[in-house]
């Protein structure tokens, strides 16, 4: 008796598991479909958002070798500024030197 009553128990358990697992499934194919649906209504707009972002970045590419000569340039600039400077800067502390060095002189 007790072995049937087991049975029984086991039985109504994998009932209520396979219910919940059925109607996990129901809802989950719902989802799917109103995902789809979705997807085929909005597919004009996805394809012209994913041209539009392959046009900018072919802009994008084009673009690139440009601003990396651009950077150069300016570095190059930068670093012709500065060493500019530095030839004044040395200029001037040789020229004062010297007028030191004559004042001491004399």
């Amino acid at each position: 008796m007790v072995f049937y009553i087991l049975i029984a128990i086991v039985f109504i358990a994998e009932l209520v598991i396979a219910g919940t697992i059925i109607s996990h499934l129901i809802k989950w194919g719902k989802l799917f479909r109103e995902w789809n649906e979705f997807l085929d209504e909005e597919k004009s707009n996805i394809r012209s958002i994913t041209e539009t972002a392959r046009k900018i970045s072919e802009q994008l590419m084009e673009l690139a070798p440009m601003c990396v000569e651009n950077i150069k340039r300016i570095f190059a600039e930068i670093a012709i500024k500065n060493i500019k400077n530095m030839l004044v800067g040395i200029l001037i502390w040789t020229v004062k030197r010297q007028i030191k060095n004559k004042k001491q002189l004399s």
